[in-house]
């Protein structure tokens, strides 16, 4: 107004701006401290996820560099600069991991004894016959009786 006396609206307008301003002088501070915590944070998992991230190398890469700036973490920056060859080393550790199960299945079955069903030559049993039950021995009598080859190691 004319005589310097300001409006409801104007003096609700002029209290905004000043909250705004205390608002956004504690947002600076408030974001700047916790940006560097939630980088040193970001930095420290994408480190434990991947022992060969090297950010000093990383922040060489313009794209790199661009992706942070555009407010994507570290991990996922990371991930989108190298994803062919992390697919690469998963793949590989994989198919490492596969080969080595795949030679124990192979030697375990290898090193167990021949089934009495899968071979003619008869059945290898570690039971000792005078500790065996009348039915055992008498199942075993029938067995040898049909020319099966019954031995006890």
């Amino acid at each position: 107004m004319e005589n310097g006396t300001q409006t409801p609206l104007q003096q609700q307008n002029d209290e905004n701006l000043t909250t705004d301003e205390q608002t956004n002088s504690t947002f600076t501070e408030f974001s700047q401290e916790d940006l560097l915590q939630n980088l040193s944070v970001e930095l420290q998992q994408t480190q434990e996820a991947y022992p060969d991230f090297n950010m000093e190398r990383e922040l060489q890469n313009p794209q790199f560099l661009d992706l942070l700036y555009k407010g994507l973490d570290i991990k996922s920056s990371y991930e989108l600069i190298n994803a062919d060859a992390l697919r690469d080393e998963a793949i590989a550790k994989a198919l490492k991991e596969a080969k080595v199960l795949w030679m124990n299945e192979l030697k375990a079955a290898n090193e167990r004894p021949v089934e009495s069903a899968s071979q003619p030559g008869g059945m290898a049993s570690t039971k000792n016959p005078a500790l065996m039950s009348r039915s055992e021995r008498e199942e075993i009598a029938k067995r040898a009786a049909r020319g099966e080859i019954i031995t006890f190691n």
